[in-house]
């Protein structure tokens, strides 16, 4: 049996957890504003200068990343997922008329790496892409909340489509320059020992679709505490209460665990499915409460 790690190894990784989440967590509050760097830019230049900068970083971006994909010899690697991360590119310049809205790209592609960064730090076995992207997106939903509250930035649906087919462009450009963690995918025998959390992930991801198309009407122009149904904030507190319960009471389910009195199948560490069900909770539970906060602000959502 492997010796456990020693202390000081044990609190550098609960520092790099909390300063990498802590980062994540910071960039996708400043997101909101990046309009201020824009209006600083058409102020200096001209509008059409300020709408050039997402072209620039897309050729920027890209070169450093076949740079790098061949210093780390991964040359054929690399451009075997650059070369869908540029057709998913040209399919959201194609489809999104506005040059302002390409600026998503860059911004969520660089939330890929972030989340991945942060996310490695724990995660055992295959799959991560997969939690990546899913992160990546309920954060681009997340942003997106909180420009309904932002004075100069708007709420919107399609936005959110944008930002998480931008965040499988930065997941394609992780896979392209990364090593998949070790491990299999033998994590997920251990999710039938997860089946409330698993019932509250459902749940709350579920009602976080209400909550888009709620305050969908509500950017609109109906006033809040009208369109928005008193039922549906009750549900939003009483999930956040719920799943803020849940997610103390499973914080010592992350150990190995072992199949029933006899059965040869060897134990099974249950750490990543932990992972899997923990911050894809907490980020709903973002969600959520984005929605009350909405709520009580006493903030204008547009």
């Amino acid at each position: 049996m492997d010796a456990p790690p020693p202390p000081s190894h044990h609190w550098h990784s609960v520092r790099r957890r909390l300063l990498l989440w802590g980062i994540v967590a910071g960039y996708t509050v400043a997101l909101c504003d990046v309009v201020l760097v824009y209006n600083v830019l058409v102020a200096r230049f001209s509008r059409t200068a300020a709408t050039r900068v997402p072209q620039a970083m897309f050729f920027v971006f890209g070169a450093a990343y076949i740079l790098l994909g061949f210093r780390l010899k991964r040359g054929l690697r690399s451009l075997a997922f650059f070369l869908p991360a540029a057709l998913l590119t040209g399919l959201i310049v194609f489809i999104e008329p506005n040059p302002n809205k390409h600026i998503h790209v860059p911004e969520y592609v660089l939330m890929a790496w972030l989340v991945y960064a942060a996310l490695a730090v724990d995660y055992r076995g295959r799959g991560l892409a997969a939690l990546v992207l899913a992160c990546a997106a309920m954060l681009g939903v997340v942003d997106e909340l909180l420009q309904g509250l932002h004075p100069q930035r708007f709420y919107g649906l399609w936005d959110m489509g944008i930002n998480a087919l931008a965040g499988l462009i930065g997941v394609l450009t992780v896979l392209g320059l990364t090593t998949p963690p070790p491990g299999d995918w033998s994590w997920i025998r251990s999710l039938p020992r997860f089946r409330i959390e698993i019932a509250a992930l459902i749940f709350g991801a579920v009602s976080a679709l209400w909550i888009c198309l709620y305050l969908t009407e509500v950017a609109a122009g109906g006033p809040f505490r009208i369109v928005y149904p008193p039922w549906m904030l009750a549900l939003n507190i009483l999930f956040l209460a719920t799943a803020a319960a849940q997610l103390g009471i499973s914080r010592g389910k992350g150990p190995m665990l072992h199949g029933t009195r006899g059965d040869p199948t060897p134990p099974v560490d249950g750490r990543t499915a932990v992972l899997w069900l923990r911050v894809l909770l907490i980020l709903v539970m973002v969600i959520h409460a984005a929605a009350v906060w909405a709520a009580f602000a006493g903030r204008e959502f547009r």
